[in-house]
């Protein structure tokens, strides 16, 4: 092969094998004494280069059979299997096929990458943790923690809680980095919102609530009122701010998720919006969730 062909070849090929349920990188990491990877990839020939070897043709000239249109990237354990028994199971066409459909999924980023996480996996899992967080709910709920007295379901609470620790055991390669970052910007907020509230919060039936201290007092005591009163308006607006970090941070998912992953993600549902209850003070500061 020429130095020009190999380079495309290799290079087409992402460092994989091409057979469709391998794709094994050729190139594999730091290995024993071969601290820059170890070469494993074979340049199997599809049209044999000798003219008695498998699947033949007398008729190529020697430089087409050695041409990168000839030549498919395998591991060595495929390779064997593509020239086993002369070729007699696998065609030239099946070859040429396969080879055009891996290197269709390397160029639009859909082969495996990083640790095998391709962009289909990715999408995956984004839609999974979409599901988990249930988004369509999302308005309602945050309404309800935006109130005058914040609350929210025990259902809903124990799912945020679920849905945090299936995202904190998830493996977010370096190969989606806005993706990741987004991820882990939106962990840490979720984190900090569950374990808030499960400090603050008071049962009340099938709610959490935070509690509103200053009616808790039985006689009256102007200087325990206030004390009260600005603990319960100071858990409150730190729910408020809460909430709204946390609207921001799935905004900013959906948004690395967009350019990384999956350009229709989310598309037709838009942007998540919160909804402050009519009256509610500092209603302005927490809506401005989109800047």
């Amino acid at each position: 092969m020429t130095d020009a062909d190999r380079k495309r070849l290799w290079s087409r090929a992402g460092n994989q094998c091409a057979w469709p349920a391998c794709r094994q990188e050729v190139v594999a990491g730091n290995v024993g004494t071969a601290p820059h990877g170890l070469i494993i990839g074979e340049e199997a020939h599809i049209i044999s280069e000798a003219d008695d070897g498998p699947r033949a043709d007398p008729n190529m000239p020697l430089s087409e059979r050695n041409s990168y249109g000839n030549i498919v990237l395998l591991c060595p354990t495929h390779h064997t299997f593509v020239d086993k028994e002369e070729g007699a199971h696998y065609s030239a066409e099946y070859l040429h096929k396969m080879k055009r459909e891996h290197e269709a999924l390397v160029s639009a980023g859909q082969a495996k990458t990083e640790h095998g996480i391709t962009r289909q996996n990715m999408s995956t899992l984004v839609d999974e943790w979409a599901t988990r967080v249930d988004f369509d709910d999302w308005p309602v709920w945050t309404g309800w923690m935006l109130d005058v007295q914040p609350r929210i379901s025990m259902d809903r609470f124990s799912r945020l809680r679920s849905s945090g620790e299936w995202l904190l055991a998830r493996y977010w390669p370096e190969s989606f980095p806005g993706t990741k970052k987004a991820m882990k910007n939106y962990l840490r907020i979720h984190g900090d919102f569950y374990r808030y509230f499960s400090y603050i919060g008071h049962v009340d039936g099938d709610d959490l609530i935070v509690r509103k201290y200053h009616h808790e007092i039985d006689v009256w005591d102007p200087s325990l009122y206030r004390r009260a009163l600005a603990l319960f308006e100071g858990e409150t607006r730190t729910v408020g701010d809460l909430v709204v970090e946390l609207t921001r941070a799935a905004n900013f998912v959906f948004d690395e998720v967009r350019t990384e992953v999956d350009g229709q993600f989310r598309v037709m549902q838009g942007k998540l919006l919160i909804h402050v209850p009519q009256g509610v003070r500092d209603h302005d500061r927490r809506s401005r969730i989109l800047d």
